[in-house]
C-alpha cells in the first residue's frame, strides 16, 4: 500500500493543495490518517474516494472561472 503527501495527492486528482485541505478543514471529505510529525498520510483507498468526490463536484465540462475573461495588460 502507498502513501502519498497532501500535494501528491491533490496533483493526483487535479485540485490545488489549498482547495483539498479547505475541503479536509470543513469536514467534505473525510480526516485521514496522520504521520508521527502529524503530517497527513493518504493511503490509495483514500486517493481513489478523493478522487470520486472531485469527480462528482466538478462536471465533466467545468472550465476555469476566468477563462475567457483575462483582458491583455497595454
Amino acid at each position: 500500500m502507498s502513501k502519498y503527501r497532501l500535494s501528491q495527492v491533490a496533483r493526483m486528482v487535479g485540485v490545488a493543495p489549498i482547495t483539498l485541505k479547505r475541503c479536509l478543514l470543513d469536514g467534505r471529505i473525510d480526516e485521514v490518517a496522520r504521520d508521527r510529525n502529524n503530517w497527513r498520510v493518504f493511503t490509495d483507498e483514500d486517493v481513489e474516494r478523493i478522487r470520486d468526490y472531485v469527480n462528482v463536484t466538478r462536471p465533466p465540462e467545468a472550465t476555469p472561472l476566468f477563462d475567457g475573461l483575462r483582458r491583455r495588460r497595454r
